[in-house]
């Protein structure tokens, strides 16, 4: 081997050596070039993405429909007019047939009772303005007072059948009766209110009542007393 052909051999070893050289610092850069990409993803931490929020939901506004009252309609309240004792008992009761006949002249109530009943003569001071029987059995006679039109007065009279019980035929409830035996027959008297008053007694079959608006207590004693207890004392005893 001449001296170029050992210079070439040398030179060729040169560069193989200093390929192979490179090669290795090549692979040794690489090895160390992973190693730092192994220990970063060690230890770095890698925030987890947020959550993609949906879409806010838009609430529509809620629109309320006004509450509209209906105004409240109150029923007038009408009070009946307080009817006296002595009007209520001439009103049948609703349903039931009415006990009342009118009648146009005294003889027609003697024929539809079947007895006369007590009356006051026109020398006392009142007038007869008011015929009426009730249930057929029962005379009712109303009076008012000549020279004062607002005092009002009412005579019944009423015939027991044999055996029967005496009843009240006033019609007036709820007052206290007194008894006045003044005049000998036993007289029950009560006052409605301060101007009315009410009186019952009986003789003989008979049983009598009499009412009296607008007339003072006094006034009305006296009227049955002189009047009317007399009358029927001399015109319905028995014989």
């Amino acid at each position: 081997m001449n001296a170029k052909q050992i210079l070439s051999a040398a030179m060729m070893s040169m560069m193989l050596l200093s390929t192979a050289f490179a090669a290795g610092a090549d692979d040794e850069l690489s090895i160390m070039a992973a190693e730092q990409r192994k220990n970063s993803s060690d230890t770095e931490t890698f925030e987890e993405p947020e959550p993609v929020k949906p879409n806010p939901r838009v609430e529509q506004p809620k629109v309320e429909t006004p509450k509209i009252e209906t105004p409240k309609i109150e029923t007038p309240k009408v009070e009946r007019p307080k009817a006296s004792n002595q009007s209520s008992n001439n009103q049948p009761s609703v349903g039931m047939p009415n006990p009342i006949t009118t009648h146009s002249t005294f003889e027609e109530c003697v024929e539809e009772v079947g007895f006369i009943p007590l009356y006051i003569p026109k020398q006392s001071g009142y007038t007869l303005n008011y015929i009426s029987s009730i249930s057929g059995t029962t005379a009712d006679l109303r009076f008012s007072r000549r020279w004062e039109t607002e005092a009002k007065l009412i005579i019944r009279t009423y015939k027991r059948a044999e055996g029967e019980e005496l009843k009240d035929i006033s019609g007036v409830h709820g007052v206290k009766w007194h008894i006045d035996m003044s005049g000998g027959v036993p007289i029950y008297i009560a006052r409605i209110d301060e101007n009315s008053n009410a009186a019952a007694w009986a003789v003989g079959q008979y049983t009598f009542a009499a009412m009296a608006d607008n007339l003072s207590f006094a006034a009305f004693r006296s009227l049955i007393f002189e009047e009317l207890v007399d009358l029927s004392t001399h015109y319905y005893i028995e014989f």
